[in-house]
């Protein structure tokens, strides 16, 4: 059963790890190379979460619309970065 504002640990997404959405300081402290690499993923994961849409096996549907605002934080601190707007990080 469900309560308002609960989340049951058994629920449809009960026994996976729910990830939190990037944080725009958490990008600014990681070096170029590393955001490159977080774009890809970030990128792949996209591109896993429309096909399971597609299949009509995608539970979390927000899920896209969340990854998609991190692909744009990640791109809108590279290209800070390119336009020499902000430090190149740790």
């Amino acid at each position: 059963m469900r309560r308002r504002g609960l989340r049951l640990p058994n629920g449809p997404r009960g026994l996976f790890a729910v990830e939190e959405e990037m944080k725009a300081a958490e990008l600014r402290n990681k070096t170029t190379e590393e955001l490159q690499s977080e774009l890809q993923s970030l990128k792949e994961n996209l591109f896993n979460q429309r096909f399971r849409s597609i299949l009509g096996q995608l539970e979390d549907t927000t899920r896209i619309g969340k990854v998609r605002k991190d692909i744009a934080r990640v791109q809108t601190v590279l290209r800070a970065r390119a336009s020499g707007l902000e430090g190149q990080g740790e």
